[in-house]
């Protein structure tokens, strides 16, 4: 298999897993983890309504790249103080996907992912709900619809 047979194998998987969503098994904490040891979760696609959301917390953590390579463990700390929230909710948001059930149980849901997922669980769910938005692809339709606008209007002033 050649290297551009890898890629665009790679590259079909990757497409397909995004059109299908991603369903993550997370063991509970607490008492429930004797009734219910673990419970699944799936994170689709998010519509644009969803990616607005989940855009607005993660634009609300500030991360202040000389301050984690002066003292990483000390600002680490002060990070998870100040963005816990903020990342648990886009999470919630993510997993929601409705905005009906953001705006009714957004909140709580944001509370039970926080004193339930450990921070591999988070990270690996962040990574995957990133790959899902699809931020190029909405930051390239932005800039067509951009540069249709502008060739509309140079048509009409000529």
């Amino acid at each position: 298999m050649t290297q551009t047979e890898r890629q665009k194998t790679q590259e079909e998987a990757v497409a397909a897993l995004i059109e299908k969503g991603v369903t993550y098994s997370v063991k509970r904490k607490g008492v429930l983890r004797y009734l219910f040891p673990d419970f699944k979760i799936k994170i689709e696609p998010p519509t644009l309504g969803v990616l607005y959301s989940i855009s607005s917390c993660f634009a609300a953590m500030e991360i202040d790249e000389e301050k984690v390579e002066e003292s990483p463990l000390t600002y680490g700390f002060a990070l998870v103080e100040e963005n816990a929230h903020n990342l648990s909710r886009a999470i919630a948001y993510a997993i929601l996907a409705d905005k009906f059930l953001i705006k009714s149980i957004g909140g709580l849901v944001s509370r039970y992912i926080m004193w339930q997922f450990t921070p591999r669980d988070m990270f690996m769910i962040v990574v995957n709900i990133l790959t899902m938005c699809g931020t190029a692809d909405f930051i390239n339709s932005i800039r067509l619809i951009k540069g249709v606008c502008l060739a509309e209007a140079k048509n009409r002033i000529e």
